[in-house]
């Protein structure tokens, strides 16, 4: 057990600490080795002509990389990842299944995005404008 150097004494083994927390993080990485993914392109990959592709790149079933779409060395793109048109990728990037990466975006080096996450999607600095139609009216925000 990992226990706080306060936690009361046990009969069993424990390591104590200031940050059991942080000790149980570091256990963890001695004993996980997450997947390696080999270096390739899977056949249903739709890859545009244009996009460069760094070396040693995973490139997993159904991923999309758009028109001019740059990926650095070293990036696994599993299942179902979707890089747009634009996008700049450094190196060491991992992105799980179903991340997006829109338009246009720059990504620097050592990266991992979490499956489903989208990254230069609407939602941010969204002004409020009301405009009427007809004899409705509604508020809309816009980007």
């Amino acid at each position: 057990m990992i226990v706080d150097d306060n936690f009361p004494a046990l009969q069993k083994s424990t390591l104590r600490t200031k940050n059991p927390y942080l000790a149980f993080a570091q256990v963890l990485n001695l004993f996980y080795q997450p997947p390696q993914f080999q270096p390739g392109i899977h056949p249903t990959a739709v890859i545009h002509s244009s996009a460069k592709i760094g070396r040693n790149a995973s490139i997993g079933p159904y991923v999309v990389v758009g028109e001019d779409a740059v990926l650095g060395d070293d990036c696994t793109l599993v299942a179902h990842v979707v890089i747009y048109h634009g996008v700049s990728i450094g190196n060491n990037f991992f992105a799980h299944a179903h991340a997006v990466v829109r338009e246009f975006c720059k990504i620097g080096n050592n990266v991992i995005l979490q499956n489903g996450v989208v990254i230069g999607a609407d939602g941010f600095g969204f002004a409020r404008t009301t405009r009427a139609i007809g004899t409705r009216s509604y508020s809309r925000g816009t980007w």
